[in-house]
């Protein structure tokens, strides 16, 4: 099934056009297609991994891929989240591992992540003055942008919309 639904976000998005588009605005889109299928393929390929050293380095490179992920265009963290988050929980609850297994696998993923978390927003904030602009108020755009904030009250209607709304 994830490997349907990986083929159908590839066909069904734009990853074709920006094969022979590639400017300044599609190529951000370009690396995080490429970091979200990496992000998708090293954590698919962790959680079939048998040997224990193999699959804390998968986790970890699934880890590194999620973090560039997001710096090459924040909203792709949205997608990898709806692959990710599911594979994560069936290792962390799963019954087959044992617990320090489980906490070694989870902190191989979640430590480059945190890391590379603090890095981005350390680097927006340096740049932008918050953590969490990517600049997207600063984009030459027809309407005035500046106002747009990040607000944690509208995570659930960004959600709807990314999602569900057509």
């Amino acid at each position: 099934m994830m490997c349907l639904c990986a083929a159908a976000l590839t066909l069904g998005s734009n990853v074709l056009m920006l094969q022979s588009c590639a400017d300044r605005y599609h190529l951000s889109i370009q690396s995080m297609q490429l970091f979200f299928f990496l992000t998708l393929y090293t954590a698919l390929r962790a959680c079939r991994e048998k040997k224990r050293g193999s699959r804390t380095a998968w986790f970890a490179v699934s880890g590194v891929s999620t973090v560039l992920l997001v710096w090459s265009r924040a909203t792709g963290a949205l997608s990898a989240a709806a692959f990710v988050i599911p594979l994560f929980m069936t290792v962390v609850f799963g019954k087959k591992e044992k617990t320090f297994d489980k906490v070694r696998d989870a902190a191989s993923f979640l430590v480059p992540l945190a890391l590379g978390a603090v890095v981005i927003m350390s680097y927006n904030m340096w740049r932008f003055d918050s953590p969490f602009e990517f600049g997207q108020k600063y984009q030459v755009t027809t309407e005035n942008i500046a106002y747009n904030t990040f607000n944690l009250r509208s995570i659930p209607q960004a959600i709807y919309y990314f999602f569900f709304d057509g």
